[in-house]
């Protein structure tokens, strides 16, 4: 590389940003934004880009006229470089090379996913208090942040850390969605994002955990599944008030007199959860929650 240091003046280089190339895998390129300060000699013919590894030399050369941004493609991830930029004349005479920029490219691996958030049920000035809950992710990577995706001016809110959304219903009776999101500092944008709903009922339609006969009477949810070891699950979802004691009860058949009792649950959100991960749960049948 050819240097005359009196001609031209140090170049200031700063990285503008980064873009995705080919889609969302593993393997997908980047491409990085780079941007200069322009030199005020005459006689300027253009600039020349070099990069490389960190740890090795130079690798690449890039000639990008007068022009004082270039796009460097072909960036992987996981990956250190350096970039360093010099000024030429029509004579080929470079300027001294500007300060050199290092940049780690993003890691894109699989962000964090949210796990689902039952409906919520609530009487009209009362309060939803819930923690929405992630897997996945790389904590390496950075740290997973909870946000709302849906209008801000409800009043409703999320802690960014512990995902604990909060929201007091102060409409007349009504059905409103929110929109969790969760992403990873650190990582390329990825995040992931659930909808559910809070209905809102007149105040006083809500007795002792149920509704009364002026309402419409709490949702109750059954799933089953299996075990990260491979045994049955079962999994009964209400709609609950913080603080009630329920009782999980089950009958295996209609015409049953007696009810068995299952378990006492202290509902501590407004959505009651009772799981049975047993080696053999009573999945077939009748159920129902009853607060004591």
């Amino acid at each position: 590389m050819r240097v005359n240091d009196s001609w031209f003046r140090k170049l200031f280089l700063v990285v503008l940003g980064w873009v995705l190339i080919g889609g969302t895998s593993l393997k997908a390129s980047q491409t990085l934004s780079l941007t200069w300060d322009p030199s005020p000699e005459r006689g300027l013919e253009g600039y020349n880009l070099y990069y490389g590894e960190t740890g090795g030399g130079v690798t690449n050369l890039m000639t990008v006229g007068k022009t004082t941004t270039a796009p460097v493609p072909g960036l992987e991830e996981g990956k250190t470089y350096f970039f360093f930029v010099t000024a030429f004349n029509l004579n080929g005479s470079q300027g001294t090379p500007s300060n050199v920029v290092l940049y780690q490219v993003p890691n894109l691996a699989e962000g964090p996913k949210l796990e689902s958030i039952a409906d919520q049920l609530i009487e009209q000035g009362g309060t939803v208090s819930l923690q929405a809950k992630a897997a996945g992710g790389d904590p390496a990577l950075g740290e997973t942040v909870f946000s709302l995706k849906s209008d801000l001016e409800s009043g409703a809110t999320i802690d960014p850390r512990t995902g604990i959304f909060t929201w007091s219903a102060t409409t007349q009776p009504s059905t409103n969605t929110f929109v969790i999101e969760v992403s990873q500092t650190g990582m390329a944008p990825s995040s992931d994002e659930i909808a559910f709903s809070v209905v809102v009922v007149a105040e006083g339609s809500i007795e002792g955990g149920g509704l009364t006969s002026n309402a419409q009477p709490p949702r109750l949810s059954i799933q089953t599944g299996r075990s990260a070891a491979g045994g049955p699950t079962l999994s009964i979802q209400w709609s609950s008030r913080v603080g009630i004691n329920y009782r999980v009860e089950y009958k295996d058949a209609a015409d049953a007199k007696t009810w068995i009792p299952l378990a006492s649950v202290v509902a501590d959100s407004t959505t009651g959860v009772y799981e049975d991960v047993s080696e053999n749960p009573s999945s077939w049948g009748f159920y129902r929650v009853v607060s004591e």
